[in-house]
């Protein structure tokens, strides 16, 4: 959008104080949450409490990169694309993602069937 390749972007570009100094925001259409997707077989993860030390990915400048960035001693990976950090975790390149919930259900339902789950 900034780079003018786009004329507006419809999701995954969370709104802040700063990015509104530099684009138009329309009033939120949608509000997602965000949630965790790890591999079916994790255990030791089951809520944002269980971060800290582990290898996070994220869309880059989603509202999950923001939340990760502040999780101490996170190994963020940062993805252009969230299903590129999909197939990292599929890979084991990165132990959970974090997204919107609606994204997350839809990938644990389709592509991460039976590979990953929402926790």
């Amino acid at each position: 959008l900034q780079s003018n390749t786009i004329d507006i972007a419809i999701s995954d570009m969370t709104i802040s104080e700063d990015r509104a100094k530099s684009v138009d925001f329309s009033k939120p259409y949608y509000i997602a949450g965000n949630g965790l997707v790890v591999n079916i077989d994790n255990t030791n993860i089951n809520s944002f409490k269980d971060l800290e030390g582990k290898r996070i990915g994220v869309s880059i400048g989603s509202t999950g990169a923001e939340i990760a960035s502040k999780i101490p001693n996170a190994d963020v990976r940062q993805f252009n694309l969230i299903v590129d950090a999909f197939l990292e975790l599929q890979n084991r390149g990165v132990d959970v993602v974090i997204n919107d919930t609606p994204v997350n259900e839809y990938y644990v339902n389709n592509k991460g069937k039976g590979i990953a789950k929402v926790t």
